[in-house]
């Protein structure tokens, strides 16, 4: 949108007709990163850059973008997260992927939110199996249906260091605590949660 609030169509340079955008983040920098079907753009002061599979990323379907702690970009794919630096080089070597076998819950990303401590948050989009992780940079945490969550699936935002879940049962909101910490009940008017830190 222009600063006069008219809407101008963007195509983006190195995708195949018209790229199928799931979601943008602007960084620090004030580079735009728009995620889609055919992997990951990037647009600053020096114009665009592409990123595919050929470049490094595990997967072309970019799911979810956001800006880390030192300067770092988190990417979600279908097939994991990735972290990258903000100001490249963007190839192989300097892109690292987290998996299940590094923490992850499950490696189909629906969502990354970064909180106020620098940890990184991670949603799925893969019921029955999904739910929450969470990396502080030395261990993982894990929220599920078992922990309280109400339901698997779900994406989330971030206001003031809480973490809001949205998911098809409801919205859970929390700090981040420790697995077994959070309570969540549903009745008529919602999902209630309390816990320490909540």
């Amino acid at each position: 949108l222009s600063e006069d609030g008219r809407a101008t169509k963007i195509l983006i340079p190195g995708t195949k007709g018209t790229a199928f955008v799931t979601t943008l983040c602007r960084d620090e920098n004030g580079a735009l990163w728009v995620g889609h079907d055919q992997g990951l753009s990037i647009r600053g002061p020096w114009g665009w850059k592409t990123l595919t599979e050929a470049d490094g990323l595990p997967g072309r379907w970019i799911t979810a973008i956001a800006a880390g702690k030192n300067r770092s970009m988190w990417i979600g794919t279908e097939r994991g997260a990735i972290r990258m630096p903000m100001d490249g080089p963007w190839e192989h070597g300097t892109l690292e992927r987290f998996t299940v076998g590094d923490g992850l819950l499950h490696e189909k990303i629906s969502a990354i939110l970064v909180d106020r401590d620098g940890g990184v948050w991670f949603g799925n989009q893969a019921a029955p199996v999904g739910g929450l992780s969470r990396w502080d940079h030395e261990k993982w945490s894990h929220w599920t249906s078992r922990e309280g969550l109400p339901h698997p699936n779900g994406w989330f935002t971030g206001v003031d260091g809480v973490v809001q879940q949205r998911c098809v049962d409801g919205i859970t909101q929390q700090r981040p605590i420790l697995p077994g910490h959070l309570r969540t009940s549903v009745d008529g008017y919602g999902v209630h949660i309390s816990g320490d830190g909540v």
